[in-house]
């Protein structure tokens, strides 16, 4: 899990950086919610909760987590099956996009599949960069990301598929496909 990982090169001033901010985020929610201490109570438990993890998985190396790609896309698309079944919405508006999950509570699966599709989608452009101009794996390519974003777009959150779709296709672009395809495409939504 640590490869050797030295703990002086850890970086401690981020974790700071990410508590200090988070402590501004508690306070902005006790002005706000007038002092109300069971929001601020939730809110510390998320942040603790979030830092635990944070912190583990800061020590895993990151080859390790993108060996685990297609995990995590199942794990991503299940999370998203899970909204359009069990999903409600705590307004009552319509759209659907929280699920209840035990201890947490209520949760967004699409934010969470924002950062699963960013380990998948450049760990399976890293394996493929030679492959990138290729219309087979532009195919497959378009598969891969069209499936959460057709799942997201269904709950229906057309910001969090607009977000996922062109966080895909800046990876896509930025991993080095021709400016020919990029120039065709653009001629063509044109």
């Amino acid at each position: 899990m640590l490869d050797g990982y030295k703990l002086r090169y850890y970086p401690f001033r981020l974790l700071f950086y990410i508590l200090v901010l988070n402590v501004i985020g508690v306070l902005a929610i006790y002005s706000a919610t007038g002092g109300d201490k069971s929001m601020v109570a939730k809110q510390i438990f998320g942040i603790v909760l979030g830092l635990v993890v944070v912190v583990l998985i800061s020590f895993i190396h990151y080859r390790n987590i993108t060996d685990l790609m297609w995990i995590i896309y199942g794990i991503c698309i299940v999370l998203l099956l899970s909204v359009l079944l069990f999903g409600y919405s705590p307004e009552g508006a319509g759209a659907v996009r929280w699920i209840k999950v035990p201890v947490i509570g209520q949760s967004q699966p699409s934010e969470i599949v924002k950062i699963g599709m960013i380990v998948c989608v450049s760990a399976f452009l890293g394996k493929h960069q030679e492959d990138v101009d290729r219309i087979s794996f532009l195919l497959i390519f378009a598969v891969i990301a069209a499936i959460p974003c057709i799942l997201i777009l269904k709950e229906p959150d057309l910001s969090t598929t607009v977000v996922v779709f062109i966080m895909v296709l800046s990876m896509l672009f930025i991993s080095g496909i021709s400016y020919k395809w990029v120039l065709g495409s653009l001629a063509f939504v044109i």
